[in-house]
């Protein structure tokens, strides 16, 4: 917090106030500036209604609207895929070691491949490894 307060002191609003740089960098940076400030009035002003009719912009908005209602659709239905194939139940919440075991029994070992296969693609989402379990 020092630190801020000592460069609002430091630190001018302007090169030609800076009492750390030489005559030569000032007028350099003054220069600069300027000729970017020439360039930046020289590009033409779009308004809204240009800006959401461009065609650039319209592809970036079908591309982006396709990839979330591709991931919307991904976390709706990633349980009810998980379920079919035979995985853990949506109201199972994690599986200790004893309902694994017992899946693992009935199914042979399709519950303990699912459920490393989902825990591994969900990682991401849950916020934890799939190895970890809470509490």
């Amino acid at each position: 917090m020092i630190l801020g307060f000592v460069l609002l002191i430091y630190l001018r609003d302007r090169p030609a106030h800076a009492s750390w740089l030489t005559r030569e960098e000032k007028d350099w940076i003054a220069g600069e500036l300027a000729h970017e400030r020439r360039e930046l009035e020289s590009c033409p002003h779009y308004t809204l209604f240009q800006s959401l009719t461009n065609i650039r912009v319209v592809a970036l908005a079908v591309i982006y609207f396709g990839i979330v209602t591709a991931s919307v659709g991904l976390v709706i239905f990633v349980p009810q895929i998980i379920k079919q194939l035979g995985g853990v139940e949506p109201s199972d919440g994690f599986p200790d070691d004893d309902s694994l075991c017992r899946r693992n029994h009935q199914h042979g070992d399709l519950g303990l491949r699912l459920r490393s296969q989902a825990g591994a693609q969900m990682e991401p989402f849950i916020g934890w490894p799939s190895s970890a379990r809470p509490g």
